[in-house]
């Protein structure tokens, strides 16, 4: 069973508006989990489906503090269907008085595989410490067939309001031959093993500089779990320095 929630600022408190199971079919497996939309100009309406007839639902719209019923309706929309867990990151800055998002990625770094489900299943960001900022890192690959691919590795900073790449190395593959670029110009093989694998992780490299360095799981084996958990708790601490009054859902029936 998987849930979602809808969080935002009740003034200077980041509190949680909504919290509701993601849809899903009575008896049919494999339709799997998803979450439903409705986009109407600049308002986004939450849809709950009827498990026994997930093709009707009730819409809730967000009224003053809370979401309230907007309307019933046939035919809801399948948004985001879950039949593994999606990943994005989104990084939002705060003026005082409103969060802004200045990035998003809908495609978190997954290992150098031809096997999707151990892809889907080990998924991971990367951090990396410039100075006094932090750069945000990621790997993608593109597969056509197990003789035609694209790898990418890119690094973006913020300036100003706003991420810019600082880094971008990519190999592409085909047919037994490679071609690299770094920052969009042709190079060398030698110049890319020696600069093409900054981000950790690429190609499945896993040499890196921890000090410099932050890979955060957000799946994967048992190797990662503790890490996962560590993470969790550190979104919890977090979320309490902004609201006082904020218990951790695993901790609200724990007498």
């Amino acid at each position: 069973m998987y849930f979602f929630d809808i969080w935002g600022f009740d003034g200077k408190n980041f509190s949680k508006f909504y919290s509701a199971n993601a849809c899903y079919a009575t008896g049919d497996g494999k339709l799997g989990s998803w979450v439903v939309l409705y986009h109407t100009g600049r308002r986004y309406q939450v849809g709950v489906c009827d498990p026994q007839k997930p093709t009707e639902g009730t819409l809730y719209a967000m009224r003053g503090k809370k979401f309230k019923k907007a309307a019933s309706c046939q035919r809801l929309p399948h948004h985001s269907r879950i039949n593994v867990p999606v990943y994005s990151l989104r990084v939002y800055n705060w003026n005082g008085s409103i969060a802004k998002c200045i990035f998003t990625r809908d495609q978190i770094c997954q290992p150098f595989t031809d096997d999707e489900e151990t892809a889907q299943n080990t998924q991971f960001y990367i951090l990396r410490k410039s100075g006094k900022k932090t750069d945000l890192c990621f790997n993608a690959y593109r597969r056509e067939s197990q003789s035609v691919y694209t790898a990418a590795s890119r690094i973006f900073r913020l300036k100003g309001e706003q991420f810019s790449v600082v880094y971008d190395a990519k190999m592409e593959y085909e047919y037994g031959y490679k071609t690299y670029y770094l920052d969009g110009e042709s190079v060398y093989e030698s110049t890319f093993n020696t600069k093409g694998y900054t981000v950790p992780y690429f190609m499945n490299d896993a040499g890196y500089d921890a000090e410099v360095f932050t890979v955060v799981y957000l799946s994967g084996d048992k190797t990662h779990q503790d890490a996962i958990r560590s993470r969790v708790s550190t979104v919890e601490q977090h979320i309490q320095s902004l609201n006082d009054e904020y218990v951790p859902e695993r901790l609200q029936n724990v007498n």
